[in-house]
């Protein structure tokens, strides 16, 4: 073969490997351009400034700021707010008092659906909405000067109202009752509550009384007693029950030195209880009191898994009124060891319990705000396996009047 001949062979070859190859491209198309990929901040932020409140989004709660003044959206939720599949949930307190659904974007925050408070709650509000699966919500208010409470059961994402009405909590032993918050365990919510005479709050009753009813009809009520103690297993800035791995509910109860007639710290000390298979477990008892000399009281906890929560602990001797507690740095937090029986305080500084609230854990990572009065506030990354000092300063929040109520994850 001439060299000429070969020369041409070897174009033609080339020619149609490269004519085959435009062939498998598609001849003639036009290049699909590359789409941004659409980034979505990874956390919500709920926070009250001065009367203000904001929901806002932040990539990072470790470091840097989180600017909350004037940032994201508007809102009057006072914390009563939830995230669930990359969308926020919250009660919208104020004039048209709906359940808002809000889709998080790269963006901000898009309103997807409202429904309306007015025709499922007779008293015209929920207090507390909380999740119960990805899939079902449960909204909730204490009992009115009636003793009925108002419930109902939101199905997400497709935010319809599944089942909703009323049902009479009933007065024991003449006390009326006047907080209710529940936790739903398989077809049963137990509900804790706290016992007293309304309006005047000078009595209680000397135990702790939770009703289990059907869930989710409220139905077929009845009532379990603990003596180990009093106060409200009802919860009140944060749960008082959570429920562990093994299936048991743990409840702490909220007591105060400064309400009327509520005993000593050693006749009725601040605990966890458990239930068990339907009934308070008697042989559990966990005496928080016992752990520290002066009077104190936990005043909602955040369980994290393993038999390990933390608590808010408010140092009762260091007050001079029950009214303190709201706005002066006596509550510490503290890591409490369900199964050993263990409290540990941290080394975090102190602040008012209602600016100590709403975390995410991430991992083994616990993200909290805390908001003391006259110092900045941030959120504090707490190592859940460690001690005292198993903490880090992460993101600060605006200035010194930052009240963060949430933060939850945009998942």
């Amino acid at each position: 073969m001439n060299s000429y001949v070969f020369r041409l062979l070897t174009m033609l070859i080339i020619s149609g490997l490269l004519f085959s190859a435009c062939d498998e491209e598609g001849e003639g198309t036009t290049p699909t351009p590359d789409v941004p990929e659409e980034i979505i901040p990874s956390f919500s932020v709920i926070a009250q400034v001065g009367e203000e409140e904001y929901m806002t989004a932040t990539d990072t709660l470790t470091s840097g700021k989180i600017s909350i003044i004037g940032q994201g959206i508007e809102t009057q939720t006072f914390g009563s707010a939830v995230g669930v599949g990359g969308y926020v949930y919250l009660v919208n307190g104020g004039d048209e008092s709906t359940i808002d659904q809000y889709q998080v974007t790269e963006k901000g925050y898009e309103k997807i659906a409202s429904i309306a408070v007015a025709p499922l709650s007779p008293v015209g509000r929920f207090r507390i909405i909380q999740k119960v699966s990805d899939s079902e919500l449960l909204l909730f208010n204490w009992p009115d000067d009636n003793d009925v409470a108002p419930y109902a059961v939101v199905e997400i994402p497709s935010f319809t109202v599944k089942t909703n009405g009323t049902f009479t909590v009933p007065k024991v032993a003449g006390f009326d009752p006047v907080e209710a918050n529940g936790i739903v365990k398989d077809d049963k919510i137990y509900l804790g509550t706290m016992y007293s005479n309304r309006g005047a709050w000078d009595s209680f009753p000397d135990s702790l009384i939770t009703w289990v009813y059907d869930y989710p009809t409220f139905e077929n009520g009845r009532m379990i007693v603990s003596t180990a103690s009093l106060g409200t297993v009802a919860g009140f800035s944060g749960p008082s029950a959570i429920l562990d791995e093994q299936g048991d509910i743990y409840q702490q109860n909220i007591r105060s030195k400064h309400w009327y007639n509520m005993g000593t710290r050693e006749e009725m000390p601040s605990v966890f209880v458990r239930i068990r298979d339907g009934e308070y477990d008697d042989s559990y008892v966990f005496n928080i009191s016992d752990q520290f000399p002066s009077t104190v009281s936990l005043i909602g906890v955040q369980y994290v898994g393993n038999g390990i929560a933390y608590g808010k602990l408010l140092d009762e001797d260091a007050t001079n009124e029950w009214d303190q507690a709201w706005s002066e740095n006596y509550t510490s937090v503290v890591r409490i060891d369900l199964y050993n029986q263990t409290v540990t305080k941290l080394n975090i500084p102190p602040g008012p319990f209602i600016a100590i609230d709403g975390g995410v854990l991430l991992d083994d990572k616990l993200y909290w705000p805390i908001s003391p009065v006259g110092g900045a506030a941030h959120v504090y990354e707490i190592d859940i396996n460690g001690g005292a000092d198993a903490f880090t300063v992460g993101a600060e929040l605006d200035g010194n009047s930052v009240r963060a109520f949430r933060i939850m994850q945009n998942d």
